[in-house]
């Protein structure tokens, strides 16, 4: 279902950013895969530098309130 969910996403802001969406990171415990990096972001970060920042952002996220109901949230879901 995660992956799923985080094609959903992909795909709703890459269609509501006009191509300027820059990243998509899934992660769950200590892994992480990369679902959507655009290829100048890429060009920009080595690999330890982009660890580094999923990793920040994991933290980050430990700590930030869950929007469980969010009509973003919701939508995605709906079109499952």
């Amino acid at each position: 279902m995660a992956t799923r969910m985080a094609t959903r996403l992909e795909n709703f802001f890459e269609q509501r950013t006009d191509g300027n969406l820059r990243s998509i990171v899934k992660y769950e415990g200590d892994t992480y895969e990369i679902v959507h990096l655009r290829d100048d972001v890429a060009e920009l970060y080595t690999t330890d530098e982009l660890e580094s920042a999923i990793d920040e952002s994991r933290m980050e996220s430990l700590t930030a309130p869950i929007y469980e109901n969010t009509a973003l949230v919701n939508r995605c879901k709906a079109a499952e």
